[in-house]
């Protein structure tokens, strides 16, 4: 089984043909590609949302 992508209800082969169907050019998909590897990249890093470091801290007391 494998994982196809999925638009607006519409199941495509490939990434391609999700692109071309949905008029989506060169530029629109570089810069995607950029979101999508800072989003990685960010989920390496320590939160510096104060909020939301509080939590992670209690959820690291609970794990040990």
């Amino acid at each position: 089984m494998s994982c196809k992508p999925t638009y607006k209800g519409v199941r495509y082969n490939s990434l391609e043909e999700l692109y071309k169907a949905n008029g989506v050019n060169e530029q629109q998909k570089q810069q995607a590609q950029q979101w999508y590897s800072q989003y990685l990249d960010s989920l390496n890093k320590p939160n510096t949302n104060p909020v939301l470091q509080d939590n992670q801290q209690e959820q690291n007391k609970n794990e040990q």
